[in-house]
């Protein structure tokens, strides 16, 4: 894949470089090749460095960072377009795939890295050096990590003991691998074809023009129903056929599991296998389970297992009763307006929508029609720019498919920071849900700076006749969510990768985004950020006050889910016995009998495809969701007591202290740097509703 480099000056003479890819070039068929020479030369400057007898911080940090770099630009624009192009690229997904392969070459090539014992033992030599001693702070503690994590992967195991570990390394990278690609093709094998349009009586016409070109693309007459969000959604909310429902509510229900395509791309077994190996890799590495081996490297390794469950509980405790309450109130809502007498599963959120209307007349259909891409666009970056002092320019470079947008970013000196891709609507063969992904880190060149290139996926309903897209709330609130990713990396001042944002506590790196989220909430920004599809106007301020009074609407239920979600996830990492292995599947229907009050479908397999913990990076972490919220809820509180939410003071601030950093300190200490304190434990719970101010 060729790459081009775009060479600016600053005012101050400096250099910085911005690395692009050229997406056309890309061939499937080079990644494998060229990632074996990489790796054959990477391990043979590993033996070189190791064999120094008083290494350098550059030798054991700066000259590998090229080799690193060329690496990523191998896999990274591969592993993007598995996420989102499989379609096109078809020979890149499976587990006999080019992607599945080139990860097990890198998985094998780190866990040589990190069991290196001479690279470990030149690390330690250089602690003892003059130079490691007269080190900035953020260069000593890249080394002082360096050695932690060499410690945590097993570097002081034995000859034998590495070898069952690579092994368990290998299977771990080939089995997570396994788990999405199940459930992408589980979830795109899904579709429900509809010739009479009265069977979609109550979809809004936005959702069903999207169905009927769907259907025009398999040359088919009617509409075609799948399991993307967007069509998912549609008929969970809108649909008035509860038999419609309960169908496509059966097929989500069902991804990936033994109900669904005769098993074919069950993840039960892969699940468990996911389980045992994340044990027994725990269990090698001197850890009671895999939940401690996990929050080793988390900020609330200060509480341990016990004080994350304790967490989880106290809000537990909270959320609890309001959702008893809220679910009582649904169901009689459901009887007395709907009636809807047997509550089932596939009637939340139909009821949900409907009771809301009648409480606080909030259409979300109508809320879309203010909220067209390109003014919410122009709204988040014209936020970016006051609060974050940048400036966000739309560029014209190579894409890998039409409709991607392109933005470069700038700082209030005109010095260019960084650069993003946004990829903002569903299709099929693209991963679901939302997410940022990095491609380049910020790192020091001998003549400048390189800066961050990062992606930011969504998957919005795309607009069916080629016009602007309009996007509900929630849709918003996802741009904003993922653009706080992007912005944290992007306001990196880091010179080298490993201290990048990429690598902060996995418990804190949702704080930027979930940052962020509260201006979707803001009346000035809502306004400023909206225009009517029809008459021009912006988002009334009645309407705000309603979405506002709205927004607390079933905070209880929805809060719980998310409770749910973190306390299975916690137990199925905390309380494996290999003895009696746990069924996923049997946990979470205890989960949902016993802590949850809404019903669960009776044949709901949810477990198999939540890939957050089971291939997403969340395992035994998706509490982390909740702790960085209250990090958020906190630091934006800031602004509210500044008297002004656009603060440019505030904001700056948080970039020099929040962003900036990156990795290169422990984010507990950044947090207390802009905000004068340790976290205020009661800002979720207030934040949520769950307590009063």
């Amino acid at each position: 894949m060729k790459f081009t480099h775009k060479r600016t000056v600053t005012p101050s003479g400096k250099i910085r470089v911005l690395t692009l890819p050229d997406w056309d070039t890309f061939s499937s068929a080079t990644v494998l090749p060229e990632l074996e020479a990489l790796m054959l030369e990477g391990r043979a400057m590993i033996e070189r460095i190791a064999a120094i007898p008083s290494p350098t911080f550059a030798e054991l940090v700066t000259d590998s960072e090229d080799l690193f770099e060329r690496l990523s630009l191998v896999v990274g624009p591969m592993g993007h377009l598995n996420a989102t192009m499989q379609k096109k690229y078809p020979e890149l997904k499976g587990p006999e795939g080019i992607n599945a392969k080139a990860s097990q070459l890198l998985t094998n090539f780190s866990s040589d890295l990190s069991l290196h014992e001479g690279l470990y033992f030149a690390h330690l030599r250089f602690v003892k050096s003059a130079e490691y001693a007269g080190l900035a702070s953020a260069e000593r503690h890249l080394i002082d990590r360096t050695i932690k994590e060499f410690t945590l992967a097993g570097v002081g195991l034995s000859p034998e003991e590495k070898a069952k570990l690579k092994l368990l390394n290998d299977e771990g990278s080939a089995l997570g691998i396994a788990f999405s690609d199940n459930d992408l093709e589980s979830t795109d094998a899904w579709q429900k074809h509809v010739l009479d349009e009265a069977v979609l009586a109550g979809v809004p016409d936005s959702d069903k023009s999207r169905m009927k070109d769907a259907a025009k693309e398999k040359s088919l007459e009617g509409f075609l129903i799948t399991l993307q969000q967007p069509d998912v959604m549609a008929i969970f909310t809108y649909a008035l056929s509860r038999e419609l429902r309960e169908e496509v509510q059966r097929g989500y229900a069902t991804v990936a599991s033994e109900l669904r395509d005769e098993g074919k791309w069950d993840n039960a077994p892969v699940m468990r296998s996911i389980l045992r190996n994340a044990h027994e890799s725990a269990r090698l590495l001197g850890h009671p389970t895999y939940a401690d081996k996990s929050l080793a490297t988390k900020m609330a390794a200060s509480v341990g297992v016990e004080g994350v469950r304790k967490f989880t509980d106290d809000l537990i405790v909270l959320a609890r009763p309001k959702a008893e309450v809220e679910f009582a109130a649904m169901k009689a809502f459901a009887a007395k307006e709907l009636g809807i007498t047997d509550f089932m599963p596939w009637d939340f959120s139909f009821v949900y929508e409907r009771m809301m209307q009648a409480l606080y007349r909030v259409d979300q259909e109508k809320v879309r029609e203010y909220f067209p891409f390109g003014k919410v666009m122009s709204g988040l970056t014209t936020l970016l720019e006051r609060i974050y002092g940048v400036r966000i320019i739309e560029g014209a470079v190579s894409v890998w498919r039409e409709g991607v947008k392109f933005y470069e970013v700038y700082d209030g000196e005109n010095v260019l920071r960084g650069a993003f891709y946004a990829d903002m609507y569903a299709r099929e063969g693209k991963r679901s849900g939302a997410w940022m992904d990095v491609l380049i880190a910020s790192r020091h060149l001998l003549d400048g700076m390189q800066v961050p290139l990062a992606y930011l996926n969504c998957n919005a309903s795309r607009p069916s006749d080629g016009g602007e897209a309009y996007l509900t709330h929630g849709d918003v609130e996802t741009l904003f969510h993922e653009s706080g990713h992007v912005f944290h990396h992007l306001m990196g001042l880091t010179e080298h990768p490993d201290l990048s944002m990429n690598h902060v506590e996995w418990d804190t790196v949702e704080l930027p985004s979930q940052f962020l989220e509260n201006w979707c909430w803001d009346k000035e920004m809502l306004q400023f950020m909206s225009e009517h599809k029809e008459t021009k106007e912006v988002i009334p301020l009645e309407l705000i006050e309603r979405m506002l009074a709205a927004k607390y609407f079933n905070t209880g239920l929805v809060t719980l889910r998310q409770l749910c979600l973190g306390y299975f996830d916690l137990e199925l990492y905390s309380k494996y016995d290999p003895a009696n292995p746990i069924d996923p599947n049997a946990l979470w229907e205890h989960i949902v009998t016993t802590i949850e009050v809404r019903p669960s479908h009776p044949e709901s397999r949810f477990p198999n495809s939540f890939s957050h913990i089971f291939a997403g990076g969340y395992s035994a972490g998706y509490f982390s969701y909740m702790w960085a919220l209250g990090l958020a809820a906190d630091a934006r509180r800031v602004f509210d007591e500044s008297g002004d939410i656009f603060s440019r003071a505030v904001g700056e601030r948080f970039v020099k202290e929040v962003l900036a950093p990156g990795s290169s300190r422990p984010m507990a200490e950044s947090f207390r740097a802009f905000r004068g304190r340790d976290l205020d434990p009661k800002a979720l719970a207030i934040h949520l509703g769950l307590i009063e101010k």
